[in-house]
């Protein structure tokens, strides 16, 4: 398993400019021959092997030449993605090697995109689908909220005529026991005010007391009228 900051240096590099594009512009070749040439150049302060090509400016021209003519093989790297295969290569996270050369860079590249590009990119897709998932999650939390938020404000409506014909007479009596209700519906409510929780506590949360307290809720709303029924709705929130 890799670290979190590995998997985000990996996912910002895929989105940088592959070779392949890289190649497409006028420059291109020169931008990644340069790139390798400082990373060969680099080399040296990292590993005790001879580099006797660095010596030689014929040599050193055609080891980039061979490096740039092996990306070119695997274009669909990004050219950002060179500098991880570079960085983890030369301290030997692909294995043990014994010259920088066209082979070893081969090995590397092929270790990277095998290995930790792998990770990385299931990584990334596994993050995506919990965020879109997190997404649809909450979508249909807001659908049933709004449906149950009607169903409240109709019941209201039709308990609150009632009450207004006979006020003094309108008591819990007066809503039925089996009054459209969902565990769900409850929750929303009762969960999340505490001035609910202070008009009716319930010992236990059974279906049955939670029926009752979710009447007992209605009921002071319908007393209390359409200002108070609505400061409530408007305040609650996902």
């Amino acid at each position: 398993m890799m670290a979190p900051n590995t998997y985000q240096s990996i996912s910002n590099a895929l989105k940088s400019d592959s070779i392949c594009n890289v190649l497409s512009h006028e420059k291109g070749y020169d931008t990644l021959a340069n790139k390798i040439s400082l990373f060969l150049k680099d080399a040296r302060r990292q590993t005790s092997l001879k580099l006797t090509w660095l010596q030689d400016n014929n040599e050193f021209n055609q080891v980039i030449a061979d490096i740039v003519n092996l990306a070119k093989i695997h274009s669909d790297l990004s050219i950002d993605e060179l500098d991880i295969v570079f960085e983890y290569g030369i301290i030997g996270e692909f294995g043990e090697y014994y010259g920088i050369n066209k082979k070893t860079i081969n090995q590397w590249i092929k270790a990277y995109k095998n290995g930790i590009r792998k990770e990385a990119k299931a990584h990334v897709n596994s993050q995506k689908i919990k965020e879109e998932t997190k997404s649809t999650s909450y979508e249909k939390q807001l659908e049933t909220y709004l449906h149950l938020r009607k169903q409240f404000v109709d019941l209201y409506r039709t308990f609150r005529l009632e009450y207004l014909s006979a006020p003094g007479s309108f008591d819990l009596k007066n809503i039925p026991e089996k009054v459209e209700f969902t565990g769900m519906f409850w929750n929303i409510w009762y969960n999340r005010f505490t001035k609910a929780k202070a008009l009716m506590p319930i010992p236990d949360d059974s279906p049955k007391n939670q029926r009752t307290a979710f009447r007992m809720y209605l009921l002071n709303t319908i007393k209390a009228g359409t200002e108070d029924m609505n400061d409530h709705l408007l305040s609650i929130k996902l």
